[in-house]
C-alpha cells in the first residue's frame, strides 16, 4: 500500500507540473487542473508542531542557557532550535523543543503553492506566537487563530478570513476526538498525526494523496492515472516513515 501510495504521488507530481496553468471541461465549471492541491492546509501547533501543550505545560518567561544533550528513550527526533549553542527553557526549567521535520514540513506545503494555517486552543496567546517566532516556525503562515474557543469555531474562522470553501482545507491534528468532529460537522479532509513523533513531509504527501480520492474534487483526467480510485476517506492516520 506504502508503494502505491508513493508512485500516486508521484504521477500527480509529473502532471501537475505539465498541466499548470491549463484548463479544462466538466460537467459543472471548469477547473483547474492544480485542483489537485489542498487551497489550504491546517495545523493544530500543539502535539504537532511541538511536543507538548502550551496551556498546561510551558510557564513563560524564557531563557537561555548552554545546551546540555539529553538521552532521548523514546527515539523521537527533537530540535532544540538556532540558539547557537544555547538550548531555550521555561521559568520551571522545561527544555522547549521542537520536532525535527516540523519546519520542513511547513516549507514543503509553502512551496507547492498551498496557504498555511494554524489553530491553538489556549488563554496563552503571546506565549504560543513567540515560540513559533523564537523557532522559525511563523515565515510561511497566513493565518493564525489562537483563542481558547473550539478548533471547530477556528476552522470556520479561518474559512471565513481566507474566503475558501470546506472542501479546499486540509486539517491535521493530534486530537482524535477534535478531528472527528470537523469531519463530520464541517465535511473537512483531517489528517490524525501521533503525539509520539509529531509532524513530517510524509504526513504531507498522505494529505495530498487523499484529498485526491475524493469524489468530489475535480481533476484533470491525466489525474486520474486510468484506474478506479478507492472509496471516500475522510481521517486518516499518516505512519511516519
Amino acid at each position: 500500500m506504502f508503494r502505491t501510495y508513493m508512485l500516486y504521488i508521484l504521477l500527480v507530481c509529473v502532471y501537475g507540473s505539465a498541466m499548470s496553468g491549463q484548463r479544462v471541461g466538466s460537467q459543472s465549471a471548469p477547473r483547474k487542473c492544480d485542483d489537485f492541491l489542498p487551497k489550504l492546509m491546517i495545523f493544530e501547533v500543539d502535539r504537532v508542531f511541538w511536543p507538548f501543550q502550551v496551556e498546561t505545560d510551558v510557564v513563560p518567561p524564557f531563557g537561555l542557557r548552554r545546551y546540555q544533550p539529553i538521552s532521548n528513550e523514546n527515539s523521537t527526533k527533537l530540535w532544540s532550535g538556532d540558539f547557537e549553542g544555547r538550548e531555550l527553557f521555561d521559568s520551571k526549567g522545561r527544555v522547549l523543543q521542537v520536532y525535527s521535520y516540523a519546519s520542513e514540513a511547513i516549507s514543503t506545503v509553502w512551496k507547492k503553492g498551498t496557504k498555511i494555517a494554524v489553530t491553538a486552543t489556549t488563554t496563552k496567546i503571546p506565549t504560543v506566537k513567540h515560540l513559533l517566532r523564537l523557532f522559525d516556525l511563523d515565515e510561511h503562515i497566513s493565518v493564525m487563530e489562537i483563542d481558547d474557543s473550539s478548533s471547530l469555531d477556528h476552522v470556520k474562522k479561518i474559512k471565513e478570513a481566507t474566503g475558501l470553501q470546506f472542501k479546499d482545507i486540509v486539517y491535521l491534528g493530534s486530537n482524535r476526538v477534535m478531528l472527528n468532529e470537523i469531519k463530520r460537522t464541517l465535511k473537512v479532509l483531517t489528517v490524525y498525526i501521533s503525539p509520539k513523533s509529531g509532524l513530517n513531509v510524509m504526513h504531507i504527501y498522505y494529505a495530498i494523496y487523499f484529498y485526491n480520492l475524493r469524489p468530489y474534487i475535480a481533476r484533470c483526467k491525466a489525474h486520474r492515472l486510468g484506474q478506479r480510485m478507492p472509496g471516500r476517506l475522510n481521517t486518516v492516520k499518516a505512519r511516519p516513515s
